[in-house]
């Protein structure tokens, strides 16, 4: 198969020289979209997802640098170069240190232009290859969930490096779907313990009656069964919710962690437990304790270090690198090529709460890829109904609305999820920036993030407009 003709973004005048640079690069084998204004720029950049960008620095109509600085939100990767019309020293150190590949002064010495935009896509295709290479560790780690560049995100990883280097038990703490069963397969495959055997168990899916056994194993009638405690030897032992643990296991998991060692249930020789423990829950275990469904001992022992794993909404610049990083391992699974997210649906994503966390996610993901036609970038409209109709009720939108009043409240959450930047309002709704700014003069929302200038709700214009 051939392989894809990269494409490239040229935003410059509308004169010979613009039009004499799109065809050399058509003619060199790339495939070029000329614009002529910097909103123009903006859209195509978030609509196409081009692999590079030629752009004048300081344009009329187009600012170089701010439009690199847009592009590289979408693809940190593109391979961009700036154009002058005289040698600018500053304006290059600074357009360099913003990502750029190159910057060149009119007139355009056009093979050194290729050669470098080429340059970029090499680094490209490098930074791509790498990323593979540290998504194929991570899957196969299973820290898919610590992706992100966050704070929060920083800190779980620093102490998943903590606490590997010993032995001690870990008690995870998070909601439920955040990763704290991801949490505890990281601690255990960056450990000395790695080669060994990492055994789950699903503490809240045990009926009462069989929790002992399935855990310390059984004797009786001549025949002897390991539990889970038994197979981990040497290895992890992950009590996944140990809060819903009986309070029988209990005990004897606090004698096991004391002597290290323990008997099957209706037996009494002494097993060897040279066991790594970590443990999650949802819920306080000091609560449980005080409530006396949990032994103050066992918490004590099993908390000695603890890690705190942040809900999703906790840390929403962590989801478009998430995203991104489920729909190529969901594609590759399913045998699809998805493009990737538009501008829009990224935005939506990233303004939902996910009460789910990151098992919502991957679910979510799933199905859009699933649907996905391969073909173009996954759009609002590819959305699961359940989760636009969530966001519709938290709008406050329901039958009966007047439609002007339903878009007041769409423009006005809008603006509020991109946090008064109204470029990206305008491109997450779909419209062309001047409309937005024509409908906030109409709805008098001209205040900080769409709010009524005066203070005070929003109210709807006294007579209907015609909706362009």
């Amino acid at each position: 198969m051939a392989a894809k003709a990269p494409s490239v973004l040229i935003a410059g005048r509308d004169d010979a020289q613009t039009r004499s640079l799109a065809a050399f690069l058509r003619g060199s084998g790339f495939v070029a979209l000329v614009v002529h204004e910097e909103d123009a720029a903006r859209t195509a950049l978030d609509a196409e997802s081009p692999d590079c960008l030629v752009a004048a620095l300081r344009g009329r109509r187009i600012d170089g640098l701010a439009l690199l600085a847009h592009a590289r939100t979408r693809n940190p990767h593109i391979a961009a170069v700036l154009l002058t019309e005289a040698p600018d020293q500053a304006g290059a150190v600074e357009a360099m240190r913003g990502g750029a590949a190159d910057v060149l002064s009119r007139p355009l010495q056009l093979e050194r232009l290729l050669a470098s935009l080429q340059r970029g896509l090499e680094l490209r295709a490098l930074a791509d290859r790498a990323a593979e290479m540290e998504g194929l560790l991570t899957r196969q780690m299973g820290l898919e969930v610590l992706a992100g560049r966050s704070r929060s995100s920083a800190r779980v990883q620093a102490q998943v490096r903590q606490v590997s280097a010993t032995l001690t038990p870990v008690l995870i703490e998070g909601e439920s779907g955040a990763g704290k069963s991801v949490v505890a397969r990281a601690i255990h495959w960056s450990g000395s313990r790695r080669d060994a055997r990492f055994v789950s168990v699903a503490c809240e899916a045990q009926p009462e009656s069989l929790a002992e056994t399935d855990l310390f194993g059984s004797e009786g009638g001549g025949q002897v069964r390991a539990g889970r405690l038994e197979l981990a030897e040497g290895g992890t032992l992950f009590l996944d919710e140990v809060s819903s643990l009986p309070l029988g296991a209990q005990r004897r998991l606090m004698r096991a962690l004391q002597r290290r060692e323990f008997e099957r249930v209706g037996g009494d020789e002494a097993v060897r437990a040279d066991v790594r423990v970590i443990a999650s829950t949802r819920f306080d275990l000091q609560d449980a304790v005080a409530a006396g469904r949990f032994r103050g001992d066992l918490r004590e022992a099993l908390s000695l270090l603890r890690i705190e794993v942040p809900p999703l909404r906790e840390r929403r610049e962590d989801i478009a690198t998430l995203a991104e990083g489920l729909i190529q391992e969901t594609a590759r699974l399913q045998g699809r090529r998805v493009p990737g997210l538009s501008a829009g649906l990224l935005d939506r994503l990233t303004s939902y709460d996910w009460p789910g966390n990151v098992r919502e996610l991957r679910r979510v993901i799933e199905d859009l890829v699933l649907v996905s036609k391969g073909q173009r970038l996954l759009e609002v409209a590819a959305l699961p109904a359940s989760l636009r109709e969530r966001e519709e009720a938290a709008l406050g939108i329901s039958v009966g609305t007047s439609l002007a009043d339903a878009e007041r409240r769409l423009i006005t959450a809008t603006l509020k999820q991109a946090r008064g930047d109204k470029r990206r309002a305008a491109a997450t709704l779909g419209m062309p920036l001047r409309t937005l700014y024509r409908r906030l003069t109409q709805y008098g929302l001209h205040g900080p993030l769409g709010r009524p200038a005066g203070g005070g709700p929003a109210r709807p214009p006294q007579r209907a407009r015609k909706l362009s």
